[in-house]
């Protein structure tokens, strides 16, 4: 049960230095000596918190629920990215393939959305570029819905000028239809072929454009994860 709950702070207090770290945004690729000193230093920190913290605790989720909100203390309260602007995008993107079809994925955007309300409370102005969600936007974050992934990637470009992290939590398609048919397909036959063409990549796409950026994106995979 410590070995679960130690493995979950360290990667909470990993990803919040990684993000919430200003001195290393971009300066982490600069100085990755001084990046990985202040992450065991911080670590170091929270760990003392969390020892501290629970003794006494009855089980691993009450010392789960305990580490994640020292770890969510010890950055908010410290106003990490204030003067910081940020984007992130989240959700599903959908590439239509008739006027009632189209093609998509299992993406809820909660991740996204929860990182972009993290961000915000450590300070950044906060852009958020999602796809079709049910999520109530969180406070303080400028939000905009979008469906296709040339919509998501003209969003993020919108906004990416004086931008200074970008998080790419959205699950974008990777490829759209070839063609979109004007009126729904009608059943023909047993065998239906579909010809798709690749979609922008938008976190490279930016990363490319904006090399002073700090970006971070993350993949879901269902092997070799």
């Amino acid at each position: 049960s410590s070995s679960a709950a130690s493995d979950v702070y360290k990667r909470q207090a990993f990803v919040f230095l990684l993000l919430f770290g200003p001195d290393k945004i971009p300066g982490l690729a600069r100085n990755l000596g001084k990046g990985i000193r202040r992450i065991k230093d911080a670590s170091n920190e929270i760990k003392h918190e969390i020892h501290q913290s629970s003794k006494g605790l009855d089980s691993v989720g009450s010392e789960i629920n305990e580490i994640h909100k020292i770890v969510r203390n010890f950055f908010y309260s410290n106003n990490l990215l204030k003067g910081k602007k940020a984007i992130v995008t989240s959700g599903p993107s959908i590439e239509k393939l008739d006027p009632v079809r189209y093609l998509t994925n299992h993406s809820s955007g909660k991740m996204g959305f929860a990182l972009a309300e993290a961000a915000c409370s450590a300070g950044a102005k906060v852009t958020l570029v999602a796809g079709p969600v049910n999520l109530q936007t969180p406070r303080y974050v400028a939000r905009y819905d979008v469906e296709t992934a040339k919509d998501m990637l003209e969003a993020c470009l919108e906004h990416a000028t004086s931008t200074d992290i970008f998080i790419g939590c959205a699950a974008v398609s990777d490829y759209r239809p070839k063609y979109r048919n004007p009126e729904k397909i009608k059943k023909a036959g047993e065998l239906l072929k579909l010809e798709l063409v690749r979609n922008p990549d938008v976190l490279s796409h930016i990363a490319g454009k904006f090399e002073q950026m700090f970006c971070l994106g993350f993949a879901a995979e269902t092997h070799h994860v």
